[in-house]
């Protein structure tokens, strides 16, 4: 009598001779799909869902000017501002008040800004 070892590897190989061996390919899976096939089983929406983002303010906080030449590195800008003010007076009186306007000028540097895609 053959010990039982032996007789589960006999088993074990006949088994394998006796099963057809099929390769990979020749089984009928998910895998093996066609994508013309996986295609045909979806559904694809018209209406397309686009993100949504917050408007963007950066063009809001700072201010924008085309009109300065090309090649420039920076703005001068003045910036007026009275001061004094006016009043009723007397005939003959020489205690006018003073109004006035002063002007300061302020400068920004050139920022260029753009963006690609695709």
């Amino acid at each position: 009598m053959l010990p039982l070892s032996l007789l589960r590897q006999d088993i074990r190989s006949a088994k394998r001779k006796t099963q057809p061996q099929y390769s990979r390919r020749q089984r009928d899976s998910a895998e093996d799909a066609s994508v013309f096939f996986a295609r045909e089983l979806d559904h694809v929406k018209a209406q397309s869902y686009d993100v949504e983002y917050p408007e963007l303010t950066a063009l809001h906080l700072f201010p924008q000017s085309s009109e300065a030449d090309p090649g420039a590195e920076t703005i001068t800008y003045y910036t007026y501002d009275k001061t004094g003010l006016a009043k009723i007076i007397d005939n003959y009186s020489t205690d006018l008040p003073r109004a006035d306007v002063t002007g300061k000028p302020s400068f920004a540097k050139i920022k260029s800004i753009g963006d690609s895609y695709g």
